[in-house]
């Protein structure tokens, strides 16, 4: 496992070589830990819970289950809101729980991490091929918004190829994996691990064609994990990745990721698969911005 000081300087080494980066951006990277920004899971779960008491159908959800964790209970309850109710009864949740990052009804919280990315994108020449995000929320296109850019955004629900993205060097492309909250978004086991082949093909063309930086994000069984066991089987792809744990001591980093590091064995035995701990995302762009000004 490498270190949060290989990381800065992979990134910044990635820049001054303009080599076309990609990301990938979990739950993490728009949550301020000032409680301002979206909520975590654990949050989130107590959102859904008294969302079903409001309605009276929490204890017939809660009835006969078993300890449940943190993502089995986010998991199962939307689960049971799709059963029992449908996408709109979703909707209203996202929207509870997206008012908590929302200081007005059309401004969004910028967290650190996503306002030092797009400092980063604004005041260095970093090279982005494609932001890949499994966020429901418009943090990281509001933020770029109020930057004066003009990204590209693209909700995957449906399988459908990320395409129509080339040709455009002036803008960043931000794709949201799981939905858009406004919008139907994937929650579930079966959602998330539904066959989605066109999403996959691209996935893996972003891969083979960009260096993919992953921060904030928990790996979560879904289209990306997918395709990343998909490239790393395959003898003759070309893929770089950088994946950063916030966990900062290695032993427990790979513990903890046991399931993860084991599906990509392959790719970390012939150096095309780099892992890092001890990364919080909420300093990392702001430390490889200063790197960049110092060189």
């Amino acid at each position: 496992m490498n270190t949060y000081n290989d990381l800065i300087e992979s990134l910044s080494l990635d820049i001054k070589r303009n080599n076309k980066i990609s990301f990938i951006l979990g739950s993490a990277t728009t949550m301020s830990p000032d409680g301002k920004g979206v909520p975590g899971v654990r949050e989130i779960n107590d959102i859904l819970q008294q969302y079903m008491i409001d309605y009276d159908i929490y204890d017939s959800f809660i009835k006969d289950k078993k300890e449940l964790s943190v993502v089995e209970r986010y998991q199962k309850s939307f689960e049971y809101l799709l059963r029992v109710g449908d996408q709109e009864m979703i909707k209203e949740v996202l929207a509870i729980i997206m008012r908590k990052a929302q200081p007005t009804e059309s401004d969004w919280y910028i967290s650190k991490c996503i306002s030092d990315l797009t400092k980063l994108i604004c005041e260095t020449n970093i090279n982005i091929g494609i932001i890949l995000t499994t966020n429901f929320d418009e943090v990281i296109e509001y933020s770029l918004y109020h930057a004066g850019r003009e990204p590209i955004i693209k909700d995957l629900v449906i399988d459908q190829p990320i395409g129509g993205t080339q040709g455009y060097t002036d803008k960043e492309v931000i794709v949201h994996l799981h939905g858009i909250w406004n919008r139907d978004t994937m929650h579930t086991t079966n959602q998330l691990t539904a066959l989605r082949p066109k999403i996959e093909s691209s996935i893996k063309q972003v891969l083979s064609d960009s260096k993919l930086y992953v921060l904030g994000y928990a790996g979560w069984d879904d289209i990306f994990l997918q395709s990343l066991r998909s490239i790393v089987n395959d003898y003759n792809a070309s893929y770089n990745i950088r994946w950063a744990f916030y966990e900062s001591v290695p032993e427990k980093a790979q513990a903890d990721n046991f399931a993860l590091l084991g599906s990509v064995s392959d790719a970390i035995a012939n150096g095309r698969f780099q892992g890092y701990c001890g990364v919080d995302c909420h300093k990392f762009f702001e430390d490889v911005l200063t790197l960049q000004k110092k060189k």
